[in-house]
């Protein structure tokens, strides 16, 4: 498999690759668990064994770029193969645009586009980037400080260097006395900076004027960057009704919704995109105890789970298109690919 990778990528793929997205083929140099190297593991024979597809290189050759979200076509692809199923890389749509992957069995055929969402908005990269530079994360801890207050906005960029400047001189000093030190730039940041061996510390704790400071504050609602998501992919689709989309979401920050109501959202949302067969959300999470599962829902909806390696597993949540007793042989094929048999 490295020769493969390499003959492909250059000796040099996994600095290229950790130079831009971690992903499932550079997961397990950072993290031994179990689970990254068998992700490791699938993502390789994904690739391996796809190797002799028109278009292979290019798909692959993404990976130090895009890292997960060629290895998604790829797996995508690959589950395909297993089932029996012809696959091709990068077809052609009927809009002169291009699908992902396109499974067929017999006569039936399922243009697959598959997106990976990054778990936050840019925004929140930018956030903490900014943030740091005005309070480093880590020097508050080295002076043996605890702080209170709040961003009450973003600050400018003319504004950071200044800021930071008086967020230096107020740690330097609350380090070097004691007592309860506070910086207070009206509209923009209330900050307050105690010792923690100060006598007065815990009184400061429990009027609240230390122990939680909060952060810039930006919105984040994943499902509607995922609904976005759905919309703007469900464009590379061709029109005439035979195209699935395979998706991991945007993260939840651990309060997904309700699968019912998640099931209920999206189904509104495929109404009003008929050409999209199929819905297909996949993700992983841990669960105790792992185990293979499968279960239909009165909706139509399939939610399938797959042991990755205990306690990760795999989860796809399969929605189709219109009603439950729904049949067509895109629908069929797209239910068999992600969906399978279910148990209950």
């Amino acid at each position: 498999m490295t020769g493969q990778l390499e003959a492909t990528l250059g000796a040099l793929w996994p600095l290229r690759a950790f130079g831009s997205k971690r992903n499932s083929m550079t997961e397990c140099f950072v993290n031994g668990a179990p689970h990254a190297l068998r992700s490791m593991i699938s993502a390789g024979q994904a690739i391996t064994q796809l190797r002799d597809l028109p278009r292979w290189s290019s798909v692959v050759g993404r990976i130090p770029v895009e890292g997960e979200a060629a290895i998604a076509e790829l797996r995508v692809a690959w589950r395909a193969v297993q089932l029996g199923m012809s696959v091709a890389l990068g077809p052609r749509t009927d809009r002169g645009r291009s699908a992902d992957v396109l499974v067929s069995a017999g006569e039936a055929q399922l243009f697959v586009e598959v997106f990976v969402a990054e778990p936050l908005p840019k925004i929140a990269l930018d956030v903490e980037v900014l943030e740091n530079r005005i309070i480093p994360r880590f020097t508050p801890l080295s002076l043996d400080l605890t702080l209170g207050g709040r961003f009450f906005r973003a600050p400018s960029d003319e504004e950071v260097a200044p800021l930071a400047e008086a967020v230096t001189a107020l740690f330097q000093a609350a380090h070097s006395a004691s007592g309860l030190h506070e910086l207070l730039v009206p509209g923009l940041l209330e900050l307050r900076a105690a010792r923690m061996d100060s006598p007065s510390h815990q009184s400061f704790v429990d009027r609240g004027l230390i122990g939680d400071f909060r952060g810039i504050v930006f919105n984040h609602s994943p499902v509607a960057r995922l609904v976005t998501a759905i919309r703007g992919k469900s464009q590379q689709l061709p029109a005439a009704g035979s195209g699935m989309l395979v998706m991991t979401p945007p993260s939840f920050l651990g309060q997904p919704p309700a699968t019912e109501e998640m099931v209920s959202v999206l189904k509104r949302v495929l109404s009003g995109i008929p050409h999209v067969v199929a819905l297909a959300l996949i993700g992983r999470q841990l669960a105790q105890p792992a185990r293979a599962e499968r279960y239909a829902m009165p909706n139509g909806a399939v939610l399938a789970q797959e042991v990755v390696e205990p306690p990760v597993v795999e989860r796809v949540l399969f929605i189709p298109q219109g009603d439950p007793g729904a049949r067509s042989p895109a629908l069929e094929l797209a239910r068999r690919l992600m969906a399978g048999p279910t148990d209950r």
